[in-house]
């Protein structure tokens, strides 16, 4: 399965992450959209690989 993160914006300045994959057909499906300032950590765990992690400012430790 082939999955894909992307980043977008809206005329209010506010920036988005978004999780897609791949369909059959090529296209792809977004699946889950995250507002970036609503995100406390994106971590890479291995480039070659593009694994990372997403954490929401509720489940941070030391959210502002």
């Amino acid at each position: 399965m082939v999955w894909l993160y992307s980043t977008s914006g809206n005329a209010d300045g506010e920036g988005f992450i978004h999780k897609s994959k791949m369909n059959s057909n090529g296209t792809f499906s977004i699946g889950k959209t995250w507002k970036l300032d609503e995100l406390c950590a994106v971590e890479v765990i291995n480039v070659g690989y593009i694994y990372f992690v997403l954490l929401l400012r509720a489940e941070c430790q030391h959210s502002p």
